[in-house]
């Protein structure tokens, strides 16, 4: 619903000026106060639909950025996701490979075979949520006022480096093998949950924003 205060307004202060020139008339010629007239006429049948016009879009705008925002953390879960499978797979490479060389099995490498492409796909994922994001992102502050934290929290994302998988050559078991592959994926999520931390923090300047 369109608030129609300013509207109000604006038609009183017409009438104030109506009622002046009525209190003054004798100042002004005839012509002139029927132009005046017809200037205000114009002007009080133009004048509300300037403003309803710009409520309007600034209306539009306010529900677009709660769109956005929504978007962002749509984006942000996802890619919380996505790492995840990422470690997953990207532990599973070397792991499985070695447990192989181990056991000799060929189950085992065959899964470090599908956790390669589990890599692939993964990492592929990851881009793509990343260029999403940072379109959502870009779309709010073009929206909004520019935010320095949300500009400099993007700078840190982007320059944020993760460290590979630890190598397992030289694991001669597999059940320490086991162990050291959980202790692995845990520093890795440790180390992929600055990402979440960053995220919620652009996530709190844009609610600031609203």
């Amino acid at each position: 619903m369109i608030d129609t205060t300013k509207i109000e307004l604006i038609g009183k202060q017409l009438d104030k000026v109506v009622d002046g020139l009525t209190q003054h008339h004798e100042r002004l010629s005839s012509g002139e106060i029927a132009l005046i007239a017809s200037l205000i006429g114009v002007i009080g049948g133009i004048l509300p639909q300037i403003i309803i016009f710009f409520l309007t879009r600034k209306k539009e705008s306010k529900n677009k950025q709660m769109e956005l925002l929504a978007e962002e953390r749509r984006i942000s879960f996802l890619l919380d996701g996505y790492f995840r499978l990422f470690i997953h797979h990207s532990v599973g490479v070397d792991y499985w490979y070695y447990c192989h060389e181990l056991s000799h099995k060929e189950r085992d490498y065959q899964q470090s075979l599908d956790a390669a492409q589990g890599t692939i796909t993964s990492m592929d994922n990851i881009n793509i949520g990343f260029s999403e994001y940072y379109k959502t992102i870009n779309h709010f502050m073009a929206l909004t006022k520019q935010n320095k934290v949300i500009k400099q929290t993007i700078e840190d994302i982007e320059i944020l480096k993760i460290r590979e998988p630890k190598d397992y050559s030289k694991i001669n078991s597999t059940d320490e093998l086991y162990k050291e592959m959980k202790i692995d994926s845990l520093e890795l999520e440790n180390e992929y949950y600055k990402y979440r931390v960053y995220f919620d923090r652009i996530n709190n300047e844009m609610l600031a924003m609203l």
